[in-house]
Parts: structure tokens; sequence; C-alpha cells
């Protein structure tokens, strides 16, 4: 099985490399204020936390790595020509187990363009999605779209107090209320 998994991440990855998208492995574990920065109530309920002995501060293990990328792009990659495409496939940890699996540990693999809302780049995501997976050979595949203006587009037509809960819900992840 863990060679299994390592086949099929590093199928995922160099398959973004080959399509030009900058590897990026964002740290397991930051201090809680820099990691839970413009974050969830759901993303940081789902964290492990350690205190850290050297600074006596709070350390929690990444539960998503998506803001970390976005961060990382903002921040170190931020002189770097727009768009920014970078790719990462990594480990994450949360408290209860994911709603694909029973697994609280599990791999995240992702791709992301910062930089441009043209809808061109969320096509070009989907497709190198689909092809990376396909490509692996795997038969059950879970993909969480997170597209702006398809948002914007299925709650064009609902009221402004149920297109302002589904979008916080989608924002935090929050599946319960998505459902609802």
């Amino acid at each position: 099985e863990a060679l299994q998994k390592l086949n099929i991440t590093h199928k995922i990855t160099n398959y973004f490399l080959k399509y030009g998208y900058d590897y990026v492995i964002p740290p397991l574990m930051e201090m809680e204020a820099s990691l839970f920065a413009n974050c969830s109530e759901d993303i940081k309920n789902q964290s492990f936390r350690v205190l850290d002995p050297i600074s006596a501060q709070i350390m929690a293990i990444r539960p998503d790595i998506t803001l970390q990328v976005a961060r990382i792009a903002a921040s170190r990659m931020s002189n770097c020509p727009q768009p920014i495409r970078v790719s990462y496939c990594a480990d994450a940890l949360r408290l209860k187990s994911f709603r694909f699996n029973d697994d609280r540990q599990f791999t995240q693999a992702g791709i992301e363009i910062i930089g441009s809302d043209e809808l061109q780049s969320d096509i070009e995501i989907i497709n190198l999605v689909i092809n990376s997976l396909a490509n692996t050979g795997l038969t059950e595949i879970a993909i969480d779209f997170t597209i702006p203006n398809l948002i914007a587009i299925i709650t064009n037509n609902f009221a402004i107090e149920h297109k302002n809960k589904l979008i916080t819900a989608l924002n935090n992840k929050n599946f319960y209320d998505i459902k609802k």
C-alpha cells in the first residue's frame, strides 16, 4: 500500500510539474497565529495543537494545505510573474476523519493558479486534475472544487441571506451547512 501511494503521488506531482506548476512544500507545523491567519473556525477546530518547548507558544499541525500555499505565493513568490502556478502534495492531519474516508491523516495534492480570475484558469485546473488522476489508474476519485466564478453562477438566483450563508459555508468547508 505504501509503494502504491508513493507511485500515485509521484505520477500526480510529475504531471503537474510537466505543465509548469512550481512545487511547494509548506511546513507540517506552524505557530498557531500564522497558520490560522484568515482561516475559518471549522479548519481551526480540526487542528492538533502542541506547546513549543522553546518559545512556549502554541503550534498546530496543518489540517489543510490550501491556505499555506496561498500564503507562500503571497509572500515568498510575490515577485514572481503573475499568475503564479503552484502544486503541492503532502500529508495533513485532522482531529476528525475526513468526509471521504476514516483516516485522520491523509495526503492532499493540488494545484493553484494565483493572480488570475480568468475562466480559462479554472478550466486549466479542472483538466489537469482530472487528467492527472486518470493517469494514476485510480477508480475512486474525489475532487474538491473551489472556483469563485462557479459559486457566483450557482448562487445568482438565491436570496441574499441564503447566498451569503452558502458562501460562508463553502469558504469554511463546513459540509453540514453546505448540505443544509
